[in-house]
């Protein structure tokens, strides 16, 4: 044993002369510069893995505390009052692009505009165009009508002639039939059966209501003369409903249901301090419309809930196939997007500074603007994406949650959501190889202060052991 530490001594001691004589030769053995700079990035990967793994532990862990966003830009941040969390539109999942160039449109800002059939359709005084959602036009008829208000229920569209007489149904570009009536339309709507309610004005009365089946014969009518008709919807099962406003002692409205199959009574349901301007029904479950409440009700006339914004001013409102509404509210020195369940409860609300113009949810997705930027949101206020438009917009649209239609002045434009690519920087090695780390803000902050300076690299390498962490 003991000539072999002597051995090992005497080994010792001739490694570390060769050692200290290469270090001061100033001589260079390529095997040992490997080892040394191998050995280098070795040590600091294992100190990158144990130092990213030790942040996305902690990251991962349940805060019980909340910190505030500082030096966020006033345009960018979302405030969302129920979480009460920032929404920064800096760090995106999604992006809008383009399907094409802005279609030259002089009557968009007066054209209306609805979903149709995968697409959407476009009406103005001249014509009704139907849109693919990449902006192609599948179909287009000609129309002469001064002032057409769009409603669209299935396969069934209605054109009607605002404070005019003229009546179109269509099912897709085929025409049903074509009428006027005796007197001006207030307003009107359809079921996805095709029968079409239309309200008018009455000399002598208040107004009255005419229901026409999809080939254009009157199965029903009936005159108003104490209260004046603001609204009407029919179901697929034929109930009628007419909302009238009272305003002899104190407004009240009143929303009367007639049944066209007279299985049951009529009934009138009334509603104090409440002026219903619109109403829509969803199956069986009718969605009226208030100045201050918005209330559901089956087809008998019960109340299956309300919801309450008397404080506050309803700029504009979206409901989808869902029954989910979206309701922009003025509330005075800022502005409010209130996303309501199909049964009535608050699920959201989004805080602007800034009053959007417009509004519209799709498929648990809200869109919205603030000046000439769109905005794109989860229903619950979790940002996605962002669009700034070349010139102010009018409105836009929800085709599907995957499309977008933008109206300017004079011309639309379509946009396609699309999951924005993964962005990678990385810290280098002095090898030329590249470590992967996410553009997360907490892995890139580690990156640049920790580490390497960080650079975009052309070609990224990623050992095994980090994909977990980086990716």
């Amino acid at each position: 044993m003991k000539k072999i530490l002597i051995a090992l001594s005497v080994v010792a001691v001739i490694a570390a002369g060769v050692l200290g004589l290469y270090i001061h030769s100033g001589y260079s053995f390529s095997f040992i510069e490997t080892y040394k700079k191998n050995f280098s990035e070795n040590l600091m990967n294992l100190k990158i893995q144990y130092e990213m793994r030790k942040e996305q532990k902690k990251a991962e862990e349940p805060q019980n505390t909340q910190k505030e966003n500082t030096g966020s830009d006033t345009n960018d941040s979302h405030q969302t009052e129920m979480s009460s969390v920032t929404i920064n539109y800096k760090d995106l999942t999604q992006k809008f692009v383009p399907t094409s160039e802005p279609i030259a449109l002089k009557t968009a800002q007066k054209a209306r505009f609805e979903r149709y059939a995968g697409g959407i359709l476009c009406v103005d005084e001249n014509s009704m165009v139907s849109y693919n959602k990449d902006g192609k036009v599948e179909w287009s008829v000609p129309i002469q009508m001064s002032n057409p208000v769009l409603k669209v229920k299935g396969s069934f569209i209605l054109l009607f002639e605002q404070s005019g007489k003229k009546v179109i149904l269509y099912d897709g570009k085929k025409q049903l039939f074509q009428l006027e009536t005796a007197e001006k339309i207030l307003t009107g709507n359809i079921s996805s059966n095709g029968d079409c309610a239309i309200l008018t004005e009455k000399v002598y009365y208040k107004g009255a209501v005419i229901v026409y089946n999809k080939s254009g014969q009157e199965i029903y009518s009936r005159s108003f003369g104490k209260n004046s008709a603001l609204s009407v919807a029919i179901s697929d099962s034929r109930r009628l409903c007419v909302s009238l406003l009272s305003a002899e002692d104190k407004v009240s409205s009143q929303i009367v249901f007639l049944d066209l199959n007279k299985t049951n009574e009529d009934v009138t349901v009334n509603f104090e301090d409440s002026i219903i301007f619109e109403l829509k029904f969803s199956g069986n479950t009718l969605h009226a419309y208030a100045d201050n409440k918005l209330f559901a009700l089956n087809d008998s006339g019960k109340e299956l809930w309300k919801y309450d914004y008397s404080q506050k001013i309803l700029n504009h409102y979206s409901q989808d196939e869902s029954d989910i509404k979206l309701m922009l509210f003025d509330t005075n020195n800022s502005a409010e997007l209130c996303v309501i369940t199909a049964g009535g409860k608050e699920k959201q609300k989004i805080k602007e500074d800034i009053l959007p113009d417009f509004c519209d949810i799709c498929d648990g997705f809200v869109l919205y603007n603030g000046g000439r930027s769109l905005y794109l949101t989860k229903s619950n206020g979790t940002p996605l994406a962002k669009y700034v438009a070349s010139r102010d917009m009018k409105n836009a649209y929800f085709i599907n949650s995957d499309n977008i239609l933008v109206v300017y002045n004079s011309s639309i434009e379509f946009l396609r959501i699309e999951k924005e690519s993964k962005r990678y920087e990385c810290y280098g090695i002095s090898s030329g190889c590249c470590y992967c780390c996410n553009f997360y803000n907490k892995y890139l902050s580690l990156c640049k202060t920790r580490f390497y300076k960080v650079n975009i690299c052309n070609t990224v390498y990623c050992f095994d052991y980090l994909f977990d962490v980086c990716i």
